[in-house]
């Protein structure tokens, strides 16, 4: 079994049934918490600003008039 501390999940180099599939696969299995960390971690994340949903024209409107767009 190796670890990939990159994404936090364990594989193994035996294969596994996978009944969705009806193969015999690699085996994955995530580390405990990991969706809590995963989630954490984006939270920390800067925002994005608001985007300004106008039109095009509206958009030259505004520009022409020196409105911050």
């Amino acid at each position: 079994m190796t670890v990939k501390k990159d994404n936090m999940r364990l594989m193994t180099n035996e294969l596994a049934w996978c009944d969705d599939c009806g193969v015999e696969t690699r085996e994955t299995r995530d580390i405990a918490e990991r969706e809590e960390t995963v989630t954490a971690e984006q939270a920390s994340y800067p925002g994005n600003p608001a985007v300004a949903d106008v039109s095009s024209a509206e958009f030259r409107r505004r520009r022409s008039a020196g409105i911050s767009v």
